[in-house]
């Protein structure tokens, strides 16, 4: 598959959007529907992106609408005999990435009640049900989503990382019965292959499911950022939290906890993604200052120094490795530039 900026004005495109069209017309009255024409698909401030597959035939589409304020997605289909291949996220992948480049700060999108394939999919992507924007008024027929994205305003981009193998997406909380399955197999896998993650082996699913509730319950309380990578198939890969701190002095300071990287998925930069994401979501919360501690000599502690983590020291007996041996810990710190 590949996916690239095209011109909608080309007769297998334009194919596509007919068919977008005919369905649409099955499910929402003319007043209900928000669809742009061709003209407004080719404006200067608009993105148009296309999904080929591999013989070069267009399979979907999605466009981008860049104001000063947010960027709209728009036209978002896939032909359903190519549906279940990744190929609509990878399309939001893309799209995204378009956003970033313009340092848009907020994406937002409207769709509807009677398409909950999509709805699910925005949710998965990081994307929460809000009210109306820009003209949009209150409609039973419409659904309201945004998306808050990291800008580029220093000297690298803090933006969620996209790769073409997998993408980072933001979970919210009714996304628990879903993803605890998923969830569970990252934690149960890295355990289980010696990972000093806070747990003891044998790591059974009951175990892994009653961490991940907790979690969640955490989420629900925004105490805390939890953040998955999805293959390119949708499958959970990985996980990262950002947990903000709690003393009332700290308002500015988050700690980086549960970097998890399911062992089919290592050495793809799944970890080195995960860990810019969490910066940009903490920086996005207003969170300058991160902390965290890994298993010293373990394969982690050179990513952070990599990834421009400063080293404070090393603890020694800090914890037990899953088999009961004693490790140590060194902890790292990060000072991130503050969202202007």
């Amino acid at each position: 598959m590949h996916i690239a900026l095209e011109s909608p004005d080309q007769p297998e495109v334009l194919a596509l959007i007919a068919e977008l069209d005919a369905y649409q017309d099955t499910l929402y009255p003319p007043e209900s529907r928000h669809a742009l024409d061709l003209a407004a698909l080719e404006q200067a401030n608009l993105r148009f992106v296309v999904a080929r597959d591999a013989f070069g035939r267009a399979v979907g589409c999605g466009a981008l609408v860049l104001s000063d304020a947010f960027g709209e997605l728009k036209r978002m289909y896939v032909r359903p005999q190519n549906r279940g291949a990744g190929i609509a996220r990878a399309i939001i992948q893309r799209l995204e990435q378009e956003a970033h480049k313009a340092a848009c700060p907020v994406l937002a999108l409207e769709t509807g009640p009677h398409q909950p394939e999509a709805l699910a999919l925005y949710a998965r992507c990081g994307y929460a049900r809000t009210g109306p924007f820009g003209n949009y008024r209150d409609d039973p027929l419409s659904v309201f989503m945004q998306k808050r994205l990291a800008t580029r305003n220093t000297e690298r981009e803090r933006a969620f990382p996209m790769n073409s193998d997998f993408f980072i997406a933001r979970v919210s909380p009714e996304e628990e019965t879903a993803l605890l399955p998923e969830l569970g197999d990252v934690l149960v896998d890295c355990v289980s292959g010696g990972a000093s993650v806070s747990f003891m082996a044998p790591m059974t699913r009951d175990k892994a499911e009653r961490f991940w509730r907790g979690v969640f319950a955490s989420l629900r309380a925004e105490e805390r950022v939890v953040l998955v990578a999805r293959d390119a198939d949708g499958v959970v890969c990985g996980t990262v939290q950002v947990v903000f701190a709690g003393p009332e002095n700290q308002p500015h300071r988050a700690d980086i906890a549960k970097l998890l990287v399911h062992s089919r998925a290592r050495r793809k930069g799944v970890a080195s993604a995960l860990m810019h994401a969490a910066e940009a979501a903490a920086l996005t919360a207003g969170r300058t200052l991160l902390v965290l501690d890994t298993e010293t000599g373990g394969a982690a502690e050179p990513l952070y120094a990599g990834l421009g983590w400063s080293r404070c020291g090393v603890i020694p007996d800090y914890a037990l490795m899953p088999d009961g041996a004693p490790c140590a810990a060194t902890v790292f710190y990060k000072s991130l530039q503050p969202l202007r």
